[in-house]
Formats: structure tokens, sequence, C-alpha cells
């Protein structure tokens, strides 16, 4: 699990460092990509039965906090595998925007995204879940940048407007759930109970923050 984490930071580096080689940064980060993806979904598949987790060290509001169920291992398959499928487009996509963009600092992001989506999954914890969806959303918007068209921007800062204000009701929703549970850990919310009202407001600010991401 951490293996598979570090793979895609060592990627997202070795990209960063090649800005000044464009070609090769294309290559080798995008190559690197499809091979970080490659052994990311031999792992899940191979360890699709087996719950892990582990504790970074920090004492910053919470220690951050990650674990996989099967079904997280399910879901972070799924997006090592389009990803896999996306890098290995990749590595001939990107080099249209040779010249017309650092396409370096382009799989760096790309790299790190697919990172941001694999710790989303398996943040245990309200604060932790928060952090990386902010910084998933930021890195998207990123690559949305890359492609410096006439309306880009505009169309960013309109992602962006959506994107917060359904950050702001997925947290309003976690924060309600983790009132009646006790914790902010999501391992303790198992056998949580929740008055309806309660229930309908979580599951409707729910449907409006995730919903505005999948718009």
């Amino acid at each position: 699990m951490i293996t598979v984490y570090m793979l895609f930071l060592v990627s997202a580096v070795i990209s960063i460092l090649l800005y000044c080689a464009p070609k090769l940064a294309v290559k080798v980060g995008f190559g690197l990509g499809a091979i970080s993806c490659f052994y990311a979904m031999c792992h899940f598949v191979a360890n699709m039965g087996v719950s892990e987790s582990f504790v970074l060290g920090g004492t910053f509001l919470y220690a951050p906090q990650f674990a996989l169920s099967p079904l997280g291992n399910f879901f972070s398959f799924v997006v090592v595998f389009i990803g896999f499928a996306s890098s290995v487009y990749g590595m001939s996509y990107a080099e249209e925007y040779i010249g017309k963009a650092n396409v370096g600092v382009f799989a760096c992001l790309f790299n790190t995204f697919i990172l941001s989506m694999l710790l989303v999954i398996s943040a245990d914890n309200v604060f932790c879940f928060v952090v990386l969806w902010e910084l998933m959303t930021l890195i998207s918007s990123f690559l949305i940048l890359v492609n410096d068209g006439k309306d880009t921007l505009k169309a960013v800062m309109v992602y962006l407007g959506i994107a917060q204000i359904g950050a702001f009701c997925i947290t309003c929703g976690l924060l309600i759930i983790a009132h009646y549970a006790g914790s902010f850990e999501f391992a303790k919310w198992g056998n949580v109970s929740m008055p309806m009202g309660a229930s309908v407001a979580a599951f409707v600010l729910f449907l409006v923050g995730f919903g505005s991401k999948a718009g």
C-alpha cells in the first residue's frame, strides 16, 4: 500500500526534475506513471480481500490515517486501471503540448493527481479526507490550465467555485455523522445511530457535494 503511493510520488518528482527536457519528460513521466499504475493494479488485485492501514507521524489536529478495506482496494483498482490507460495515451497526447506548456510539470501533475485520488479513497478520518479532497481539486484545476485556451481560466474559476460549494457540503455532512458517532475516524462509524432528520440532511449534503464533483 505504501509502496504504491511512493511509486507515484517518485514518478512525480522525477517528472518535475525533467522540466528542461520536454521530450524526455513526456516519455519518462507518463512511462513511470504507466508502470506505477500497472504495479498498483497487481497489488490491489492480489490484496482485494485484505484490509491494510498505516498512520503517518504528526500531531497537527489529527495524525494522517489511511486504511483500505476490500471495497477500498476495488475502487483503488478502478482508479489505477483508468490511470494506466491514461498514462499510455498521455505519452503521445502530451507531445502536442511541447513548446506550448511545460510537459514536465504536466506529467508531474498527472502522477500527483492519481496519487491524490488513491489517498482520498484510503483517508480514514474527516480532517485527512477533506484536506486530500481539496488537494485533488486543486491539482485537477492545474491540469485543466495546461490547455491554455481562450476560456480556460474562466472555466477553472467556475470549476473551483462549484468545487468549493461541494467541499463545504461534504464537510458538513461528515461533521454531522461524526457528531453522532462521537469520533472523526471513519473506522468507528460502522454502528452509528442517527435520527431521521440528521440522516436526510447528511444524505442531501453528500448528494450535492459529490454530485457537484461529478458534474
